[in-house]
């Protein structure tokens, strides 16, 4: 997942993924930065049964790239 914010990005949700499929139940996702600035940013994720939503803590830098592997599991 790649996200670039804009000139006034603020904290709380920076992406939702949408699942091609709906599972039973929210799924664990791993979700792992691959640059050291995603791994700089306090992020975490909020799933439901048929999307995920990363999620900072302390607004991200202006217009920066942020790179993230994940995968879902049930």
């Amino acid at each position: 997942m790649t996200v670039t914010t804009g000139t006034g990005p603020a904290a709380g949700t920076l992406a939702t993924i949408t699942f091609a499929s709906a599972y039973g139940a929210a799924p664990g996702v791993n979700l792992t930065p691959t640059s050291g600035v995603s791994a700089g940013l306090q992020y975490y994720y909020n799933p439901t049964s048929s999307t995920f939503s990363l999620k900072s803590n302390n607004a991200p830098a202006a217009s920066t790239t942020y790179t993230y592997h994940y995968a879902a599991e049930q």
